[in-house]
């Protein structure tokens, strides 16, 4: 019953704005625009006729004194006067009116309650209301003709003269002649006058109908667009009804908002009366593959995987990764997501031993996979600065100030309190090794290595994350390979090594000085990039591998041994806890030559490599 009631009371205030507009539509012929129009029409007219009456008179006055001018002397013929047609005040002009009670059956406005009307446009027996101003503008127009009706005095040619007398004499000729031509003219000029007038009739009463025609057509016109209204309006209340009652009946709530706009039924589905269910969650953003370079996701497989072969060593023989890249080519064809980008597809096992020696060193050949990670990474290597600014991150969020040259604030005495037992000093862990060797010298030092935990890993920016700027909707390819490298460097005891991260990303000695000259403590007048004899020994034997327990290093096959350097300290004659500089090392011929024989920090192109295997191979590939 209440969907009911609506529906009625819908329909009750549809039929009241339907005789409002049916009201509006009948006092179009009652409210005397039309008539206004009408009369301004035949004003306008008038001054047309009046322009024309005013111009045969002068032209006529014209014609006389240049008659006369040629005759000698005046022209005795009479001027037409200047006659005016009546200003009506007001004119009638009306059309048949929409008869909107005596409609019955269907039509052109439609009820609201799904009954019809037709309009009854103006019929055959409709009274001709223009008649008002079309007779204004025709009398006014006749009566001006009237007026310039008479005729023009008839000019007698002189008679001929008797025998005896005297005839006209030239002068009384050329007047006469001048006379009769000027009666010709005023003939003339009032015709022309009369043919005017009647064409400003006649022009005038096709503007009238046409006006009247263009009232009707307006009137027609509104009639069916309320009639096009109704019909829409009463669909959409009846929809209306329809969706409430089926609602209703079947006891379910309404899930949109219904709003009853003009005649269109509005389903606002921004609001809705029941909550909605969850969108699905949003898919990953996935880094688009490359053709020629890793993604983040197959660097990080990659890195994992070689990881787990080297087992708890950084290094591997170079045959186990040539073989390795051989089988995950031959498994990338048919997944989802190939392990290796698909110009490493076609290569076959000469290719990638070849990539593999790149990276080999010593006897047999051995491969460090963090440098084969590290050339196969998105990134530029660092700078001598960049390195600098990202230790010194690591070193604030470590707590390792004493790198900085600045004091650690369990150094501080408190005046009246007591120092801290030893095994409670704070910081011990992080600068165990700095703080047990400062007593020894500066050759013997072993560097010590900057470890981070995850969160102080994640405090810490490194220095390719600049090149990254995240935006929005896309992969975030720094933050993702900052992760990856969390994942492959850090230690099963949950720390890494910032110093040994940035050593594989190194593509110049120089910067490998500067990193483990990083690590020991700055002292007045020491460069910080110098290295004691040990700190050396660490950077040339990065990718060396770590002898057994007890078991001397074969110095005869070490060509950076602890005898070379000794003798490289003597070459230079340097005491035996002194620091070497890189320029300094770089300009002696036998440290230029050590520094030469490591292959460790020098660029590795992996990804040129395979484009000039491309290159040569040409279309061999692609078979």
């Amino acid at each position: 019953m209440i969907v009911e009631d609506m529906q009625e009371a819908l329909w009750s205030l549809s039929d009241q704005r339907r005789s409002a507009a049916e009201g509006f539509i009948g006092e179009l012929h009652t409210d005397g625009w039309l008539a206004q129009h009408a009369l301004r029409i035949v004003l306008a007219l008038l001054a047309m006729s009046d322009a024309e009456t005013n111009r045969y008179v002068r032209t006529c006055a014209v014609l006389k004194l240049y008659a006369s001018l040629r005759a000698g002397r005046p022209v005795d013929l009479p001027l037409p006067e200047l006659a005016q047609a009546p200003v009506p005040e007001a004119v009638s002009l009306e059309i048949p009116a929409i008869d909107f009670t005596s409609r019955a059956g269907g039509g052109t406005s439609t009820p609201a309650k799904g009954g019809a009307a037709n309009a009854k446009g103006p019929g055959k027996g409709a009274k001709d209301s223009a008649a008002g101003a079309v007779p204004t503008l025709t009398d006014a127009v006749s009566l001006l003709v009237r007026s310039y009706s008479e005729p023009i005095p008839a000019v007698q040619a002189p008679p001929s003269p008797t025998e005896g007398e005297e005839g006209p004499s030239r002068e009384e000729l050329l007047a006469t002649e001048w006379s009769m031509s000027l009666a010709a003219a005023f003939e003339g000029e009032r015709c022309k006058l009369v043919r005017r007038l009647t064409a400003l009739a006649r022009y005038g009463c096709g503007m009238i109908s046409e006006l009247k025609r263009q009232a009707e057509r307006l009137q027609s016109e509104l009639d069916n667009m309320l009639g096009e209204h109704m019909r829409k309006e009463s669909e959409s209340i009846s929809a209306l009804a329809s969706v409430m009652r089926k609602a209703a009946e079947a006891g379910d709530m309404l899930v949109h908002s219904l709003t009853l706009e003009n005649e269109v039924l509005v389903v606002d589905e921004s609001l809705l009366l029941v909550p909605p269910t969850p969108p699905p969650p949003l898919p990953p953003v996935i880094q688009p593959a490359e053709v020629d370079k890793f993604t983040i996701v197959q660097l990080a497989s990659l890195g994992a995987r070689l990881k787990q072969i080297a087992a708890a060593t950084d290094l591997l023989p170079s045959s186990v990764l040539a073989a390795t890249l051989e089988q995950l080519s031959v498994g990338a064809f048919d997944v989802e997501e190939p392990p290796l980008p698909a110009a490493w597809w076609p290569l076959g096992a000469p290719e990638y031993a070849k990539i593999a020696a790149a990276f080999a060193a010593g006897e047999p050949p051995l491969v460090a996979w963090p440098e084969f990670v590290a050339a196969l990474a998105p990134v530029s290597p660092p700078s001598k600065e960049a390195l600098l600014a990202t230790l010194e991150k690591a070193a604030r969020s470590a707590g390792r100030v004493e790198l900085l040259g600045e004091e650690s604030p369990s150094d501080v005495a408190v005046e009246g309190e007591a120092p801290p037992p030893e095994d409670d000093v704070p910081g011990e862990s992080a600068g165990a090794e700095a703080a047990g060797e400062q007593d020894q010298p500066a050759a013997a030092r072993v560097p010590t290595r900057l470890l981070l935990d995850r969160d102080q890993y994640d405090e810490t920016r490194l220095w390719f994350e600049d090149e990254f700027a995240p935006a929005e909707g896309t992969y975030p390819v720094g933050d993702a390979l900052k992760a990856t490298l969390w994942d492959l460097f850090a230690d099963p005891s949950g720390t890494l090594d910032v110093a040994r991260l940035l050593l594989y990303f190194c593509n110049e000695a120089s910067k490998a000085f500067v990193v483990v000259g990083f690590l020991r403590p700055p002292a007045a007048g020491v460069d910080s990039s110098s290295l004691s004899k040990a700190e050396l020994y660490a950077v040339l034997h990065r990718d060396m591998p770590v002898p057994a327990a007890g078991v001397a290093p074969a110095t005869y096959t070490d060509p950076f041994s602890a005898p070379a350097i000794d003798r490289l300290w003597q070459e230079l004659q340097l005491g035996e806890d002194e620091l070497v500089a890189h320029a300094h090392m770089a300009r002696h011929p036998f440290g230029r030559a050590m520094l030469n024989a490591c292959k460790a920090y020098l660029p590795k192109e992996v990804y040129a490599m395979v484009g000039a295997m491309h290159a040569r191979a040409q279309n061999a590939l692609k078979m």
